[in-house]
């Protein structure tokens, strides 16, 4: 569809009784289309078929006369949409063009599309990505078609720990978090597909800085279904609480049902009497203020479960009397995080709330380790379970063993395996993930909402595909202004600075991390950060003025800065490593400490000057020398000068004879059918990493031990007949369901098979009173060890998963008593000069 001159101007057609959010989304497709080519664009309201001329015309089933009597004309035939969910068809009609929903979203996404085809950015406002500009304005064929229906019923994103960098920006420029403010939001939201959110809540209240119930209202009018987190029933955001409650309140003081049951009660009431009328889901259940347990650590899980399901009967209640008596017809989540997870499982002596009958409805919400770590999927007794499961994913957390809230530190390979562990165990109805501050979570977080959106293109099926997804988000974002080859670069410098970000994020980077001496590990690391830098300055010196500040922002930004921390970070080692030894080296290094300082803080002055100061505050986060669970006592890296020394030092560690194997190193690949093991490129901290599929098969004792497992070979050479320890790194995964081991299966071809856990006997998932987990999910690895008696010459090595989510990434084999030294990767085969 084009004009036919200059003159003749594009209309986008609505019906006046047509969805307001139509309306404002096909404005907001009006603003798109003047900023590709001027003003020759006007939005009209119709309201028959014969003024459908030289126009778009976007209509909703069930909410259009003029689709009704086109229908009804078999003018147009849209039974391929009917009775679907949030899906569009775009078809020509004579000089015009129909846009056709399902239902309110559906036609929202169509008009969206067509911005989409024109090179529209989801991210033009929130990561400044420019609209391109064309002279002869024409919307490509590509858009006449008919949309699938999403994958994953609710995709959203959690704005959180958004203080002191979101919450400084908005307050900064829209006085707050008003509904101004959001309408970016959820413009972002809906232009990534996405229909679900949960708003800020650290000192905010969606439900009261709209002004009012502004917030709330334009939720609603887009089509855009708010919830409210973990630990906020009712439609209430937790802030509320401290501006209502009190003495003097029908609410009373105690945020505790067993002291103040009758003001929660009348606290919960007047929250679902408000906010029911809007599209939502309403969380249920309750835990403590401030994101802890209800009950004390003494506390039964029989106390604990009674308590709870007193609480549910009573939310209930409440929802059928003041927002719709059939409870089925309402969307209701119990979030299984933390502590409720044991409530709902229960354990040897009480059941739990697995089966309890007022949560048929109910979406019961996961959550994964707080780490990215998949834990306690559905298991086959409730995966038929009739509200669905929904899973609550982070690329952000605030809490322990160590925050990480600055730039992202998770990569698209692990967003991949880890998610679609979820879809593939049944987790279907809510996906729904921590951003953070939002910025610079932009990149993951188009990936997360692709995949829930269309899992069959990009899910289990996609093997070794995000580095493809990778480039074509850049060519999309950046291919009108970089060649081919810098386009390359770009792909690179954010694959690796999240690949090194992944390996340990940048909070618990610190001077003894990586080993000064063993394998030359410090110094290949700071060859390679350095190596990171130089690229990122090579395409800031290329980059186009009008494509700057969008590029600092994807790219320039959290790639430089990542690598700059890494090696402000390796250098005090490596200066504290050679100041002990008095040598001369170290100023060398204490140099680039203090560079490297003066850096970070230019870097972040860059970022907040961007547009004329338009993301000031928004990287504020601390993000160096973390002492602590959060920033408290944080700093930066102290340095020694060395006055009078040698010049040089050489390491008088011993290295011993080993081997090393990437997992891709294997020598043959053992298949059962369609069970198999493949290998994920770029997965890991070293190379890559081995994984059974399908994804949810595990393997009984009795399979493994007669060679019906899917498995690989390693070949090894032993110089002489012995003991020799096999190391296995392994991905830092948690039990999938109770009971589970995540056991592996390690031996000699030929041989006895060796079966272990690949869990300590104090690991608890999640648990912060589990030392191995804790060091598991800040190294990002876990090792367990076997110990063979082998030949002389040629032995073959037998690896594999035997139950479901294990992986591993490195096999090292060494002389059993010999001592490896210390280095946070391990040995390599070579040390590089």
């Amino acid at each position: 569809m084009r004009a036919k001159n200059n003159d003749q101007k594009i209309k986008i057609c609505v019906e006046g009784e047509t969805y307001e959010g139509v309306k404002k989304v096909a404005d907001k497709v009006l603003s798109d289309f003047k900023e590709i080519s001027g003003d020759n664009f006007d939005r009209v309201e119709i309201s028959s078929l014969n003024e459908l001329s030289f126009c778009i015309f976007a209509a909703t089933i069930g909410n259009s006369k003029i689709l009704d009597e086109l229908k009804t004309g078999n003018t147009i035939d849209i039974s391929d949409v009917e009775g679907k969910t949030e899906v569009y068809k775009i078809v020509e009609y004579k000089d015009s063009l129909i846009v056709v929903g399902s239902d309110k979203r559906g036609t929202i996404y169509g008009l969206y599309s067509i911005s989409e085809s024109l090179g529209v950015s989801p991210w033009h406002y929130f990561a400044d990505v420019p609209t391109p500009k064309i002279d002869n304005f024409e919307i490509p064929q590509s858009v006449i078609k008919t949309s699938k229906e999403p994958s994953v019923r609710y995709r959203g994103f959690f704005i959180n720990d958004e203080w002191p960098s979101f919450g400084g920006w908005t307050t900064e420029k829209f006085g707050g978090w008003t509904a101004e403010m959001y309408d970016h939001v959820f413009d972002l939201l809906l232009r990534l597909k996405g229909n679900y959110i949960w708003p800020a809540m650290w000192s905010s209240s969606f439900t009261l800085d709209g002004p009012g119930e502004a917030n709330m209202e334009l939720a609603d009018i887009y089509g855009v279904v708010f919830c409210f987190s973990h630990h906020e029933p009712c439609l209430r955001s937790s802030e509320e609480w401290d501006k209502v409650k009190g003495p003097d309140s029908k609410y009373g003081s105690e945020w505790n049902y067993y002291l103040n049951k009758e003001g929660l009660i009348n606290y919960w009431r007047d929250g679902l009497k408000r906010g029911g009328k809007y599209e939502n889901f309403i969380t249920i259940g309750m835990r403590g203020e401030r994101d802890s347990s209800m009950l004390g650590d003494d506390a039964t899980i029989a106390e604990n479960v009674e308590l709870l399901k007193d609480i549910i009967r009573n939310q209930n209640k409440l929802i059928k009397e003041n927002v719709n008596p059939d409870l089925s017809k309402t969307r209701r989540m119990l979030a299984l995080y933390k502590e409720v997870e044991a409530y709902f499982y229960g354990d040897a002596s009480y059941d739990g709330l697995k089966n309890f009958d007022e949560l048929e409805d109910v979406t019961f919400l996961l959550c994964e380790d707080n780490f990215g770590n998949m834990r306690t999927l559905p298991t086959k007794d409730i995966m038929n379970h009739k509200g669905g499961f929904g899973m609550y994913y982070h690329f952000d957390y605030h809490g322990g063993p160590v925050s990480y809230e600055w730039v992202n530190s998770t990569p698209l390979v692990k967003v991949w395996e880890q998610m679609c562990m979820a879809y593939e165990f049944g987790i279907r109805e809510i996906w729904v993930v921590n951003v953070g501050d939002l910025k610079p979570q932009e990149v993951p977080l188009t990936y997360f909402m692709d995949l829930a959106y269309d899992y069959e293109k990009y899910g289990a099926g996609s093997v070794n595909e995000t580095g493809t997804y990778l480039i074509k988000f850049e060519k999309n974002t950046f291919g009108r202004y970089f060649n081919e080859e810098n386009l390359v670069k770009i792909c690179y410098a954010i694959d690796e600075y999240t690949k090194i970000n992944g390996m340990r994020r940048p909070e618990v980077i610190s001077g003894d991390v990586y080993s000064p001496s063993a394998f030359d590990e410090a110094r290949r690391m700071i060859i390679r950060n350095r190596k990171l830098i130089d690229v990122c300055n090579e395409l800031k010196e290329v980059c186009p003025t009008e494509v700057l500040p969008s590029f600092v922002e994807l790219v320039y930004f959290p790639a430089y800065a990542s690598a700059n921390v890494q090696v402000m970070q390796i250098a005090s080692g490596l200066n504290a490593y050679y100041a002990k030894n008095n040598c001369l080296k170290a100023n060398e290094y204490e140099q680039i400490v203090k560079e490297s300082i003066k850096k970070d803080k230019e870097l972040t002055d860059l970022y907040h000057g961007i547009n004329n100061g338009k993301w000031n505050k928004m990287m504020s986060s601390n993000h160096v020398g973390f002492v602590n669970w959060n920033d408290e006592g944080w700093s930066y890296p102290s340095v020694t000068h060395v006055e009078y020394g040698t010049e040089n030092y050489e390491s008088k560690e011993k290295v011993c004879d080993y081997e090393v194997y990437e997992a891709g190193d294997y020598s043959e690949s053992v298949s059962i059918g369609d069970f198999e093991v493949k290998i994920i490129d770029g997965y890991g901290k070293t190379d890559n990493t081995a994984k059974s599929f399908p994804f949810t098969k595990s393997y009984t004792v009795a399979e493994v031990l007669s060679g019906q497992y899917a498995h690989l070979y390693y070949d090894y050479e032993a110089k002489e007949e012995g003991d020799y320890e096999i190391t296995v790194f392994v991905n830092p995964t948690n039990a999938l369901y109770p009971g589970d081991k995540q056991k592996i299966a390690v031996g000699l071809e030929g041989g006895i098979i060796s079966i272990k856990s690949t869990l300590p006997d104090d690991f608890i998932g999640g648990s912060l009173k589990s030392e191995s987990w804790c060091r598991n999910v800040l190294d990002n690895i876990r090792y367990v060890s076997f110990v063979f008696h082998m030949k002389k010459g040629f032995n073959r090595i037998e690896v594999g998963a035997v139950d479901a989510g294990v992986m591993y990434q490195r096999i090292t084999v060494i002389k059993k008593g010999d001592k490896l030294p210390y280095s946070y990767l391990g040995p390599i085969k070579k040390v590089e000069k």
